[in-house]
C-alpha cells in the first residue's frame, strides 16, 4: 500500500505548484510552492477563484479555450496561461489537470500541476523575433529516404520571412509539404546534396543557380540532428547580374577597373550597398572583396567623418555626379588619408548604380602645405632683403650727393672723400650680395642650380 506522507512530501517538495479547485474553479488545496511561484502564502489563495489570479483579458483567452472542456469534465494539459504575481509581475504558468468525482460519480472539480516556463516563453520569443527579423533566409527540413535509404525528397518543416521574399515561396503554403511537391522540376544535385548533411552530419557551403525559380543562391547548410537539415542562404542574384552586365561591358572598362592604382568600387544608389570593387581598394584599404561586397562603406568604416557619406549621397541624389569631393579615409593599418574622390550615377538593369574613384591626395597635401611654407619663407625673405636694400643705398645715395654739391667741395680733405668713396663702395658690395641671394633664389624656384 502507498504512503500518504511519502506522496504529500513529494507534492510539497516539488518545484510545480500542484493545487485543487472544485466545480467552480475555488481553490481548495495549493502546495507550499504557490509561494514561490507566485508570492501568495497557501492560506491566502484558498477560497479564491482560479481565474482571479489573471487579468481580465487573460480571463477571457483562458475561458474560451478552457469552458468547452470543463463543460465536458475532460482532463487538460499544458493549457497556458498568465498569471499575475503577488508584485505585478506577469507569470507564464503552463497547467495540467484531471476531473475528479465523488462515490456517485457526481463532478466535483479538478486536480492539477501548474509549471512555470516564463523564462522558458521569453527565450522561445527571442529566438522567434530573431528568427522571424534576421536578413538571411532560414529553413528547416526533414529528409525523405527510399527503402535502400538514399535520399529522395525533403520535407519544409519551418522557414522564416526572409526565405519567402527571396524565393518567392509562401511559408503557409509550403510547410509540411516536400519539395518535389513544391518544385516538381528541382534539380537532383540540391536533393542529394542536403542528403549528405542530414545523414552524415557534415556541413557544406556552396553556390547554386535554381532553375526553377530563376535564382542564385549562396547557401550554407548543417544538420541539427540526424535526418533533418537546416540551410541559410541569401539570393547573389543581384550580384550575378551584375557580374554579367560588367563582363559584357568593353574590356578596357573591365581593364581598367581591375588595374586603375585609385581605389574604386560600385554600390547601389538606394542603400550603398556596395556589388563590387578592384583591387587597388583592397590593397589600399585592407578590406577583402568577399568581405567588401553586400556591405556599406559606413558599414566598412572608411570613413573619418560619416557625416561626408551623408553629404555626398544627398549631391549623387540631386546632381547625379561629383567631382573632387574632398573626405578623409580610413586606410590599411590605421592610417587617415586625405583623398579626393569623384562619382557617377548609371544605371545597371535599370537600377541606378554609383561609380566612384578615390584618389589620395595626402603626399599632394603635404607638398602644398610646402609649398604655402614656401611662400611664406619667400615673402619673409623679399621683405627682409627689401630692409636690407634701403639701409646700404641710403648710404650710398647719400656720400654720392655730398661728392655731387660743387658747394661742399672744399669743405672736405681728400682723406674724408676718400673714406666717403670706401663706404660707398662697400655698400654698394652689400648690395650685391643681397641681388645675388635674391637671384639664386630665382633660380631655385625655376628648378637651377645656385651657381658658384
Amino acid at each position: 500500500m502507498s504512503d500518504p506522507c511519502r506522496f504529500q512530501e513529494m507534492v510539497e517538495n516539488s518545484q510545480d505548484w500542484f493545487w485543487e479547485f472544485d466545480e467552480n474553479a475555488n481553490f481548495t488545496y495549493v502546495s507550499p510552492r504557490i509561494k514561490e511561484l507566485l508570492g501568495y502564502e497557501p492560506e491566502e489563495i484558498l477560497g479564491l477563484n482560479a481565474f482571479d489570479l489573471m487579468s481580465d483579458e487573460e480571463v477571457g483567452q483562458v475561458g474560451a479555450h478552457f469552458d468547452p472542456i470543463a463543460q465536458r469534465f475532460q482532463p487538460f494539459k499544458c493549457l497556458e496561461n498568465v498569471n499575475l504575481h503577488k508584485d505585478g509581475r506577469e507569470i507564464i504558468i503552463e497547467s495540467s489537470g484531471t476531473p475528479f468525482f465523488d462515490e456517485e460519480g457526481t463532478f466535483r472539480g479538478y486536480r492539477g500541476i501548474d509549471r512555470d516556463v516564463t523564462a522558458q516563453r521569453r527565450s522561445e520569443r527571442s529566438y522567434r523575433y530573431v528568427f522571424k527579423e534576421m536578413l538571411d533566409a532560414f529553413a528547416l527540413h526533414e529528409i525523405i529516404l527510399d527503402e535502400q535509404g538514399v535520399p529522395i525528397d525533403y520535407r519544409f518543416l519551418e522557414a522564416n520571412p526572409a526565405f519567402e521574399r527571396m524565393t518567392g515561396l509562401s511559408v503557409t503554403d509550403i510547410l509540411g509539404k516536400t519539395v518535389t511537391e513544391v518544385i516538381p522540376d528541382i534539380e537532383r544535385s540540391w536533393i542529394e546534396t542536403y542528403g549528405r548533411v542530414a545523414l552524415t552530419g557534415e556541413p557544406t557551403h556552396f553556390e547554386q543557380f535554381s532553375r526553377e525559380i530563376g535564382r542564385y543562391y549562396e547557401v550554407k547548410a548543417y544538420s541539427p540532428c540526424q535526418g533533418q537539415f537546416v540551410c541559410i542562404f541569401v539570393d547573389v542574384t543581384h550580384q550575378k547580374n551584375i557580374e554579367a552586365e560588367l563582363k559584357k561591358s568593353e574590356e578596357r572598362f573591365r581593364a581598367a577597373f581591375i588595374t586603375i592604382p585609385d581605389p574604386v568600387f560600385i554600390t547601389k544608389l538606394s542603400d550603398g550597398e556596395i556589388v563590387d570593387v578592384n583591387s587597388a581598394f583592397e590593397v589600399q584599404t585592407g578590406i577583402q572583396r568577399i568581405l567588401a561586397i553586400g556591405h556599406t562603406t559606413a558599414d566598412l568604416k572608411v570613413w573619418e567623418n560619416i557625416e561626408e557619406r551623408h553629404v555626398l549621397r544627398e549631391i549623387l541624389n540631386t546632381k547625379n555626379q561629383v567631382i573632387n569631393y574632398d573626405v578623409n579615409f580610413w586606410m590599411k593599418g590605421g592610417a587617415i588619408k586625405s583623398c579626393k574622390l569623384s562619382a557617377k550615377v548609371f544605371d545597371i538593369h535599370n537600377e541606378p548604380h554609383v561609380l566612384a574613384i578615390v584618389r589620395d591626395v595626402s603626399r599632394e597635401k603635404i607638398a602644398e602645405q610646402a609649398l604655402i611654407e614656401t611662400d611664406r619663407i619667400k615673402s619673409e625673405f623679399i621683405s627682409t632683403a627689401a630692409h636690407e636694400l634701403r639701409t646700404p643705398l641710403s648710404a650710398i645715395m647719400g656720400f654720392s650727393e655730398i661728392l655731387m654739391d660743387p658747394e661742399n667741395q672744399w669743405d672736405f680733405t681728400d682723406e674724408q672723400k676718400g673714406e666717403f668713396i670706401r663706404d660707398i663702395y662697400d655698400r654698394g658690395q652689400v648690395l650685391s650680395e643681397i641681388v645675388d641671394d635674391l637671384l639664386d633664389l630665382s633660380r631655385i624656384e625655376r628648378g637651377h642650380g645656385i651657381i658658384y
